[in-house]
C-alpha cells in the first residue's frame, strides 16, 4: 500500500461549507439580483452542493488521521455530514412544496 502525508486545513473546508450555507440560506448581506439567482435556483444549487457534500465524504475516507489529529478530523467529517443533510432536507423540503 502507497501511503502519502497531506495536510487538510479543516478550517477553511468549514469556513466554505458555512459561506455556502449562508449564502444559500440568504443569512448574510448579498446582492440583489442573487438572491433573486438563489431563490430561482435553489434546486439545482443545492443538488450540486450535495454532490460536493458527497465528493467531501468520499475523499475523507480516504484519509487516515495521525492520532494526535482524530479528534478534529471527526469533527470536520461530522460538518460535512451534516452539511449533505442540510442539502438534502432543503431538497426535500422543495419536494415537499412542490406537492402542495
Amino acid at each position: 500500500m502507497a501511503l502519502i502525508t497531506v495536510t487538510l486545513d479543516t478550517e477553511e473546508l468549514e469556513t466554505q461549507i458555512e459561506l455556502w450555507r449562508a449564502a444559500v440560506d440568504m443569512k448574510i448581506p448579498i446582492a440583489d439580483h442573487l438572491k433573486l439567482h438563489f431563490i430561482a435556483k435553489r434546486r439545482e444549487i443545492l443538488v450540486r452542493l450535495l454532490d460536493t457534500g458527497k465528493n467531501y465524504e468520499a475523499l475523507l475516507a480516504l484519509m487516515k488521521p495521525v492520532e494526535a489529529d482524530k479528534e478534529r478530523f471527526a469533527e470536520s467529517r461530522r460538518k460535512v455530514q451534516e452539511f449533505r443533510r442540510w442539502a438534502a432536507d432543503g431538497l426535500h423540503e422543495l419536494n415537499e412544496l412542490a406537492k402542495g
